[in-house]
C-alpha cells in the first residue's frame, strides 16, 4: 500500500539531497579564490561561469530545494515512525539530523574531494532547468538580497578596498604555495593588486 512506498520515497529524497548537497559543496569549494583562478584559466562550462559571476543565482534555488527535500523526508519519516510518544518523536528527530548530516554534508564532501569543478560539470546541466522552474519563487529573493547588500555597503570605500587588496595578496600567496599559479602569473597578479593599492592611496 501507500505506506509501503514511504521508505522508497525517503530513499529517493536522500539521493536528491546528496545531489543538491554535492552541487552546494563543490560550488562553495570553487568560491575560494585559489581554486577559482584555476577554474578561470581552464575552459569551464557556461553554467558554471554564470553562477561564479552571480553566486546568489545558484545558492538561493539550491537552498530552497534542499529545504523542500529535507522537509518532505522528515514528514514522511514522521508518518512512517509515528510521533505519538516522546520516544518516537526523539527517534524522528535523530533520523532527521542523520539525514541532513549524511546526505547533505558527508556524502557530498566525499564526492567532491578530488575535483569540485569536474563534479559541477556533471551535476549542473540537469540542475539548470530545475532552477529555471523555481525561478518565479527565487528571483524576488535574489533581487531583494542583492539590493540589501548594495544598500548595506559602507560609505567609505577606501577601507574596504584596502581590505580587499590585503585579501587578494593573501590569496595570491596561498595559490602560489599550492602550486596553482607560477612565478610569471604571480608577478602579473601582484602588479594588478599593487596598481589597485596605489590608486586607492592616491584617492585617499
Amino acid at each position: 500500500g501507500p505506506a509501503g512506498m514511504i521508505p522508497l520515497v525517503v530513499f529517493l529524497l536522500a539521493c536528491v539531497a546528496v545531489y543538491l548537497g554535492a552541487i552546494d559543496a563543490a560550488f562553495s569549494a570553487l568560491m575560494r579564490l585559489s581554486l577559482r583562478l584555476v577554474a578561470e584559466r581552464t575552459g569551464r562550462p557556461d553554467a558554471l561561469g554564470d553562477y561564479l559571476d552571480d553566486p546568489l543565482q545558484l545558492f538561493i534555488p539550491l537552498r530552497l530545494l534542499l529545504g523542500i527535500v529535507t522537509g518532505s523526508a522528515v514528514a514522511l519519516l514522521a508518518r512512517e515512525i509515528g510521533v505519538d510518544s516522546a520516544h518516537t518523536l526523539t527517534f524522528v528527530i535523530v533520523c532527521a539530523v542523520a539525514f541532513v548530516i549524511v546526505c547533505e554534508v558527508l556524502l557530498p564532501l566525499a564526492m567532491i574531494g578530488r575535483g569540485p569543478e569536474r563534479v559541477l560539470g556533471l551535476l549542473l546541466p540537469p540542475f539548470k532547468p530545475v532552477a529555471r522552474i523555481v525561478s518565479p519563487l527565487t528571483r524576488p529573493l535574489v533581487g531583494a538580497i542583492a539590493g540589501s547588500r548594495r544598500a548595506g555597503e559602507p560609505a567609505a570605500p577606501d577601507e574596504s578596498a584596502e581590505d580587499a587588496n590585503e585579501a587578494a595578496k593573501a590569496y595570491i600567496d596561498t595559490a602560489e604555495q599550492e602550486g596553482l599559479i607560477e612565478g610569471e602569473e604571480r608577478r602579473l597578479l601582484q602588479s594588478i593588486v599593487d596598481f589597485g593599492d596605489n590608486l586607492v592611496r592616491e584617492v585617499m
